[in-house]
């Protein structure tokens, strides 16, 4: 399965949507290599940086919350941690166990989860940063 960076995942924000452009083609690139039979190692090399990506997003993110006083940071701050230890479990899991359907299946489930939470809680976001600019 292949993400698209649809106009329903647009917040307005370049910063936030370039970064999701990204994050979303280093999702696709994780698929793509389990589904071709890529090597263990280059699977787990772009997993990694798919993890190490999306903390780096989330600290963009939340740098925006602060210096603009979004009211939610605290549980955006604790969606993003939770996020990040999800992803950091699969990529564990797969480091021990090898690639596994179950592992395949996960990751797909967290991407829509993601995916989600940036059509609803990061436009709320980008809103909220536009209107304090």
């Amino acid at each position: 399965m292949r993400y698209q960076f649809t106009e329903d995942l647009v917040t307005g924000n370049p910063l936030i949507d370039s970064e999701h452009k990204t994050f979303i083609q280093a999702a696709n690139n994780v698929m793509d290599n389990l589904s071709d039979g890529t090597d263990s190692a280059a699977i787990m090399g772009t997993i990694q940086f798919l993890s190490n990506y999306a903390k780096t997003h989330f600290k963009h993110e939340e740098e925006l919350q602060k210096e603009t006083g979004y009211p939610d940071i605290v549980a955006h701050k604790k969606w993003h941690r939770n996020f990040e230890t999800e992803i950091e479990t699969i990529a564990k899991d797969i480091t021990t166990n090898g690639i596994s359907s179950a592992a395949v299946v996960e990751l797909t489930r967290k991407m829509s989860i993601l995916l989600n939470h940036i059509r609803t809680q990061d436009k709320k976001i980008a809103l909220h940063i536009s209107k304090s600019s």
